[in-house]
């Protein structure tokens, strides 16, 4: 009987070495077997990165030989072009010029005589190829009707400018003075001001921010209220609770 135990336990004890040297055997060598390679991650490309920074220039002035306004950046910012867009009335621009952080003055070509421009026109300056940041923007303006108001876009390649507007009626060919006075009307709104296909600044086919997210205005209503497609979804607001995007890609 003893003789049967010691032989059992001598074959289960061969039987467990052998199951355990199959598993040392079985396993893989060191450095052999599949790889895993991470994931490759891409670099952001910057390049069509822009920030646009928008003002209102309201209640321009109807004088003859046009009224100087003066656009301030702040921080100042390496300019890609410049927009205007005709919010109300009808206006002209008879010449613009860009003044860098050292001083120097640079005419904006496609802004020399623009013409009249009427509501809703966007007109674009030409691509700015510049070494230097823009302190301020200055435009020589006249407006045809008591209504005009132009908005006024810097588009940068490198920071998000704050726009700030300062005018004061300056003689055509005159030097500018030292001293202006901050014009206030640009932070008047009025209420649902139509004009053609735009109400208080925002026109059809004009990308907005609504509620944090893009929508694109499609209609305008009687009550001045406007329509726009949100996600595929039609909704009815007030220009007030509008924004417009500030960061690129820069489109209206």
């Amino acid at each position: 009987m003893k003789t049967s135990v010691i032989i059992s336990s001598l074959v289960a004890i061969s039987l467990t070495q052998g199951w355990a040297y199959a598993q040392v055997y079985d396993l893989p060598e060191p450095g052999g077997g599949a790889s895993i390679t991470p994931a490759q991650v891409l670099p952001f490309d910057m390049s069509d990165v822009q920030y646009a920074g928008s003002l209102r220039l309201g209640r321009m002035s109807r004088k003859e030989e046009g009224t100087q306004y003066r656009v301030l950046l702040e921080p100042v910012a390496r300019l890609q072009k410049m927009d205007l867009r005709m919010a109300f009335g009808k206006a002209r621009v008879r010449e613009a010029w860009l003044v860098t952080e050292s001083g120097n003055r640079i005419e904006i070509s496609k802004y020399r005589a623009t013409g009249v421009l009427e509501a809703s026109t966007l007109y674009s300056s030409e691509n700015f190829s510049l070494n230097e940041n823009i302190k301020e923007v200055q435009l020589l303006g006249e407006a045809f009707s008591d209504d005009a108001e132009i908005i006024v876009t810097a588009v940068s390649e490198n920071v998000l400018p704050k726009l700030t507007l300062w005018k004061a009626p300056v003689e055509v060919n005159a030097s500018a003075t030292s001293s202006y006075e901050m014009d206030r009307s640009v932070q008047a709104q009025p209420t649902a001001v139509r004009q053609g296909n735009c109400v208080n600044g925002f026109c059809i086919g004009d990308v907005v921010i609504y509620m944090r997210n893009r929508g694109k205005l499609v209609e305008i209503n009687r009550d001045g209220r406007v329509v726009l497609i949100q996600r595929g979804i039609r909704k009815i607001v007030k220009t007030s609770q509008l924004q417009r995007p500030l960061i690129a890609p820069y489109t209206y």
